[in-house]
């Protein structure tokens, strides 16, 4: 289970430097800036402030670093799809439809708890160690960020559902 977030902030700044899932052997880096660091980039601003609604429905994509095609083994995608089916176990998320591509996926949720950033964080961080462990890669294995676009009242949510689905793209 995700525990509650221990934001820890800049002195000087009020931005978060480190979220700590207390439950989990895992620490969260969203925003790490030190002396003689370079000022975030414009995708990092664009989340200052992000706001997650409970019970709002968001379509996630995420890529893999340098758009290698990793999940082009089936079953290496497999273990992405099994942290998209823990995360609801836990409660985090409702999963509602999900893709997963060669070099990305695409996840339609309905956020329970917590925040999309440590939804994000916790299926990153967990999916990376069980590829790399399973492949005897090292390293990073997703892009810093990821898209999220929350569902408006008008979308229609099986056309944005299908829109995750390969066969259904025109």
């Amino acid at each position: 289970m995700l525990a509650k977030a221990i934001p820890q902030t800049h002195p000087a700044k009020s931005l978060p430097l480190r979220l700590q899932f207390t439950d989990l052997a895992f620490s969260c880096i969203h925003n790490e800036r030190g002396k003689g660091m370079p000022e975030l980039s414009a995708s990092h601003r664009l989340r200052i402030g992000r706001f997650a609604e409970q019970n709002r429905i968001y379509l996630l994509t995420a890529n893999t670093l340098r758009r290698e095609p990793v999940f082009r083994d089936y079953t290496l995608g497999r273990l992405v799809v099994h942290q998209f089916k823990q995360a609801q176990a836990q409660g985090f998320a409702d999963s509602l439809a999900f893709v997963v591509m060669p070099d990305h996926f695409h996840w339609l949720i309905q956020l329970q708890k917590g925040s999309l950033g440590q939804l994000m964080c916790q299926t990153e961080s967990l999916s990376t160690r069980t590829i790399n462990a399973a492949t005897g890669r090292t390293g990073s294995l997703w892009q810093q960020s990821f898209h999220d676009h929350a569902l408006r009242r008008e979308e229609n949510l099986v056309k944005l559902a299908r829109s995750t689905d390969p066969a259904h793209t025109p």
